[in-house]
């Protein structure tokens, strides 16, 4: 995996080198594997299997672009995958592609527990580095 100076683990992003919309690319870079081999493991994943498209789609959508980290920290819709991504110390990116992936899978109910998590989650505010959360 690749990580930051400080030995962190870098958050999942889309490249900005990548062919149709740096999915591959990102993923590549982030689990430190050669692009060739993900693109062709995507392509076997679209000719056999026909989900693979739907994830690229996915992906392209949820993921952010690298150097554009923040713009992906901000809140959509209710905040539901924020709020989990946060209070599990997830890459907010993936937690929105899964929701997608369950949102379609589940024919609609992947709706109705974002929902839940969406009042259920407390809101977190940083305040002079200090995390404060709201009721």
């Amino acid at each position: 995996m690749v990580q930051n100076d400080m030995g962190m683990q870098d958050s999942l992003t889309k490249s900005n080198d990548g062919i149709v919309a740096g999915v591959c690319q990102g993923l590549a870079a982030h689990l430190d594997i050669a692009v060739g081999w993900l693109r062709l493991a995507w392509l076997l994943s679209v000719v056999f299997l026909g989900t693979g498209l739907l994830v690229y789609i996915i992906l392209a959508i949820s993921l952010p672009r690298e150097g554009q980290l923040e713009k992906n920290k901000k809140k959509m819709l209710l905040g539901a995958c924020l709020k989990l991504a946060n209070k599990m110390e997830w890459d907010v990116g993936v937690v929105r592609a899964c929701f997608a992936l369950l949102f379609l899978i589940s024919g609609g109910s992947g709706l109705l527990i974002y929902l839940l998590l969406a009042i259920a989650l407390p809101n977190e505010k940083k305040i002079n580095g200090s995390t404060i959360i709201d009721l």
